[in-house]
């Protein structure tokens, strides 16, 4: 199929969450070793030690993107509060300062970048 077609896109979440890692990393090794020009793999994985090492060899550290929890803090931190905001299911706690800083916060706490 990816020879057939004229761009292919792989894309591949959470690796660290899969129960084999050694077989997918053996598969991606293989796919990459295709080396075709159309084909283009996305993959995402908390930072684990097993899978940094794999895709060390395969992966060109210019094209690997490294999102850690204060990266993204800003941005988690102002969907909270923009659905804070607007959601009618969350209408009574809208003009509760207090409160809306507790939940932002137990929130943030528990979101851990993602």
């Amino acid at each position: 199929m990816a020879l057939e077609s004229s761009q292919s896109y792989i894309i591949l979440d959470a690796l660290d969450e899969c129960a084999n890692r050694a077989e997918l990393m053996d598969i991606l090794e293989t796919i990459a070793g295709w080396q075709l020009k159309k084909l283009h793999i996305l993959v995402t994985s908390r930072r684990e030690r097993d899978i940094e090492i794999s895709l060390e060899t395969l992966v060109d550290a210019r094209n690997a993107i490294d999102l850690q929890a204060e990266t993204v803090d800003k941005d988690i931190r102002a969907y909270i509060d923009h659905r804070l905001s607007v959601d009618k299911n969350l209408k009574r706690w809208q003009k509760d300062r207090g409160i809306r800083q507790e939940i932002e916060a137990a929130l943030m706490e528990k979101a851990c970048g993602m």
